[in-house]
């Protein structure tokens, strides 16, 4: 409640400064609103933990500060997440105005199918593999769950598109001609979902030291996108997406199988 709060007290702050008359504007604030918002609070933890280092004994000390670094190379990546969103629709809002916003924003509901299992996935899936301690056996689950998410999220896929007519039926009437971009949103929430289990396992094990280069890959794959890309509609805007996340879900894949394989050569 408090960061909703303070989210939208950053945001109104902004566009009292900057005014009301541009939807540019508008995403900007929002933008600058939730990076500003995410940094405050991973601060602040980190400084709560710091805090705590001071008075807690050695052995915990080591703990607290493998922790710490953890975080703090994971803060690029999550920062880049958060901007994602206002991103598609500042390009968007560029590329083809109010009505290509308003074809984004509707197609991007159809990552509420997906989003029921990349919740599962981060909250229940993710959490069993703590408990794994021999490396064969987590390799082995490892590939089993990755399976069982690749079937599921196609079998999501595939009910959107046996489905299509009727799931732009109930997005609007306006929505009902995009069925080649219903397929990029499905495509896209299924490269997330994937994403979602990679990033969980490297930071479960902690392979997070190579999180900011790969999150420096991915910005410059996304410059090299937006300059090949002729951004001229909505279906543009979310190749765009997709392709970023396809990149993104590609190495959180690799920095797990990196780890995958240390693993089990000191094994």
């Amino acid at each position: 409640m408090f960061s909703e709060l303070l989210r939208f007290l950053i945001v109104a702050l902004l566009l009292l400064v900057l005014g009301f008359d541009s939807p540019v504007v508008a995403v900007t604030a929002l933008l600058v609103g939730a990076v500003t918002l995410n940094w405050l609070l991973i601060r602040e933890n980190s400084n709560e933990e710091l805090f705590s280092i001071t008075a807690g004994e050695s052995e915990d000390l080591k703990s607290r500060q493998i922790i710490i670094e953890q975080t703090r190379l994971v803060i690029p990546g999550a920062l880049h997440s958060v901007v994602q969103g206002p991103l598609l629709i500042a390009l968007a809002g560029y590329a083809g105005g109010q009505l290509s916003v308003a074809e984004v924003g509707a197609l991007g509901r159809i990552s509420i199918l997906f989003g029921i299992l990349t919740g599962f996935v981060s909250g229940v899936v993710v959490p069993k593999f703590v408990a794994i301690t021999d490396e064969t056996r987590f390799r082995q689950r490892y590939l089993l769950a990755l399976s069982l998410m690749i079937a599921l999220s196609g079998f999501l896929f595939m009910l959107a598109l046996m489905f299509a007519t009727e799931i732009l039926l109930i997005l609007g009437d306006n929505y009902r001609n995009l069925e080649a971009e219903l397929v990029i949103a499905s495509v896209t929430s299924l490269f997330g979902t994937i994403t979602a289990f990679g990033y969980g396992i490297n930071r479960l094990r902690g392979w997070t030291q190579y999180q900011v280069p790969s999150v420096i890959m991915l910005v410059f794959v996304q410059v090299l996108l937006l300059l090949s890309l002729e951004l001229i509609g909505t279906r543009e805007v979310l190749l765009f997406g997709m392709f970023s996340m396809m990149v993104g879900m590609s190495l959180q894949i690799v920095l797990n199988w990196r780890g995958l394989y240390k693993a089990g050569g000191n094994s």
